[in-house]
């Protein structure tokens, strides 16, 4: 990847991003897949509490390892339970919306 490339790229010339790793978590975060926020997120507790030390190296190996995991179980940007509820609620909505509406006349008004 990009990043991999750029940061050996800064080894060869005997450089480093002391703030390459703090970008890569940022970045990371910005996913839209939220088993794979949630993992990184966890990553970076550890890593931030001493928990874990980890390098550039491993949390692109990481992040791309999880990425294929969810890809291959097809969990990749699956939608949560609460947004398949609000599809098939907004689904419901629009039902009714088309439906017409047993109690008004033609002209529009309730004859009720």
């Amino acid at each position: 990847t990009y990043v991999k490339g750029e940061n050996k790229k800064l080894k060869a010339m005997g450089e480093r991003s002391t703030d390459l790793l703090e970008h890569l978590f940022e970045a990371y975060l910005t996913v839209t897949d939220k088993n794979f926020t949630s993992y990184v997120q966890q990553l970076r507790t550890d890593y931030d509490t001493g928990r874990e030390d980890i390098t550039v190296e491993q949390l692109l190996r990481r992040g791309e390892t999880h990425y294929q995991i969810l890809q291959e179980r097809g969990e990749w940007k699956a939608k949560t339970s609460e947004q398949e509820e609000i599809i098939a609620l907004k689904a419901q909505i629009e039902t009714i919306k088309t439906r017409p509406n047993s109690h008004q006349s033609q002209g529009g008004r309730d004859t009720t």
